[in-house]
């Protein structure tokens, strides 16, 4: 269809989507290249593309796509879709390690939030994108970088959409966990049960396995911290499993830490180098061009 249509905006961004998986994602390279200049005035038409170079490790090119797509959504007030841009620009800045640009979006976030209205519909993408966006943003800055203490000192704020409240909980107990503050950890763990089973009981299942992952993977690392290793191994082997079994949502780029890669780091703190980088490889392969996975793997 798209080759008798070429400048029909719809079609290349369902074949972005339908190809948003790393094995497939070279499929949509074409289409992601295209889609910005068929339709250049549309905000969500210039993030799509990075949809792609997410998947592909393009990070230059996702910074550039989501940028522009900020750039649109600010002239026309879309405070959802500039909001969804700056996670996907955050995340691609960040596994480039360029965190002058990242700390900007950072601190761009207050002003965003006070002009979003999350019940407004004023472009493709949802209020809940722009709610996912304010709480995985702050959790991407300080997780990615390792600032543990930041993680741990982040402020949970209740919404409508429990789920991004839950990456607020995971990311303070890693940070907890890491920094011996364990207290904090646990209670950030029965948050994020309480969460899981609202979830459940509201009819998502979806979200409520992400929690679930998350749960585990924050348990598993409170278990290391209490010197319970073995225990700690088998959940976050859990996790990997579980993880490796879900899609990933369109409103993210990425976990905020893959699963495979945290059992990378689980296995270096033990010292076992080998099964580390075995696992650091593997993330690349779903993740590819993640930072730390190849800065892992390379130690």
């Amino acid at each position: 269809m798209w080759a008798k249509q070429p400048n029909h905006p719809g079609l290349p961004h369902y074949i972005i989507h339908t190809y948003d998986y790393p094995p497939l994602a070279e499929k949509a390279r074409a289409a992601a290249e295209r889609y910005a200049a068929i339709a250049p005035s549309a905000a969500h038409a210039l993030h799509m593309p990075s949809h792609t170079f997410t998947r592909v490790g393009m990070w230059k090119e996702s910074v550039d796509a989501n940028t522009r797509s900020m750039d649109v959504a600010l002239g026309t007030n879309s405070i959802a879709e500039a909001l969804h841009a700056a996670d996907y620009a955050m995340y691609a800045n960040l596994q480039m390690g360029r965190e002058a640009e990242a700390k900007a979006i950072l601190d761009g976030l207050p002003a965003l939030a006070a002009r979003f209205d999350p019940n407004a519909i004023t472009g493709a993408a949802p209020g809940s994108a722009g709610v996912f966006a304010l709480a995985a943003i702050p959790a991407r800055w300080a997780l990615e970088r390792s600032a543990w203490t930041e993680a741990a000192a982040l402020q949970p704020k209740a919404s409508d959409y429990p789920y991004a409240d839950a990456m607020t909980y995971f990311a303070r107990s890693l940070g907890a966990s890491h920094t011996g503050d364990l207290g904090k950890a646990r209670m950030s763990i029965d948050s994020l049960t309480s969460i899981q089973t609202r979830l459940a009981a509201k009819g998502e299942p979806y979200w409520a396995e992400q929690v679930a992952i998350e749960r585990l993977e924050a348990q598993a690392w409170l278990d290391l911290a209490e010197h319970r290793s073995d225990d700690a191994l088998v959940k976050m082997r859990e996790a990997v499993a579980r993880e490796d079994a879900t899609e990933k949502s369109a409103v993210t780029p990425g976990p905020l830490a893959p699963a495979r890669e945290l059992l990378g780091d689980m296995l270096m703190q033990l010292n076992r180098r080998t099964e580390a980088k075995a696992e650091y490889r593997a993330t690349l392969l779903k993740e590819p061009n993640r930072r730390h996975a190849l800065l892992g793997s390379a130690q």
